[in-house]
């Protein structure tokens, strides 16, 4: 009994406790926005970027993650700590901010490309919005249309009774116990 107790407890300590907590999400901005965010030779994007952190199978709370470098477009750059923490119990979405080092020169370019893509972000949500007005407007004729023609139709069987139907000639004829009618 204590046997199985301990592999039950064993089980739901490597499976289910892991399920329990997800990935971290960082979200990772600076000012001025569109520095480059990059870690361990691999680039996240340009800020505001999010970063997910595995977590799952971690056993302990907190763990040491690379360093995070994030490079302006003036040469301009700022690193995390070598050392750099991330904890579960603060919670599964985290932010780090990052302000350009003022000392270094070229704040006047890291400003202007900060703008050029806020416009484009504006642009492409502009272009999101309208494809989807787009598709709305192209949903909204096929409804009128179909509304128009089920009008239509109902009409059409509505005046069907009015309609002058053709006369019909029916003649009877009885032979023996039953009668045959022809109509024409």
């Amino acid at each position: 009994m204590k046997k199985t107790l301990g592999v039950l407890l064993s089980m739901i300590y490597l499976f289910a406790v892991p399920l329990l907590f997800g990935d971290v999400e960082l979200t990772v901005t600076s000012e001025p926005a569109g520095a480059t965010v990059t870690s361990g030779g691999q680039t996240y994007g340009t800020t505001p970027v999010m970063i997910r952190v595995p977590t799952r199978g971690k056993k302990q709370p907190c763990f040491i993650a690379a360093a995070l470098r994030l490079t302006w477009a003036s040469g301009a750059y700022a690193t995390t700590p070598a050392d750099f923490t991330i904890c579960e119990s603060s919670g599964r979405k985290q932010a780090m901010s990052f302000p350009r080092p003022p000392e270094v020169a070229g704040a006047d370019l890291d400003y202007q490309y900060a703008v050029q893509l806020a416009q484009l972000d504006l642009m492409r949500r502009q272009m999101i919005l309208n494809a989807y007005l787009g598709i709305e407007q192209q949903r909204q004729e096929q409804y009128e249309a179909q509304q128009r023609n089920m009008l239509e139709y109902a009409r059409s069987l509505h005046d069907f009774g009015k309609r002058p139907q053709p006369a019909l000639s029916c003649t009877s004829e009885r032979i023996g116990n039953v009668v045959y009618t022809r109509c024409r």
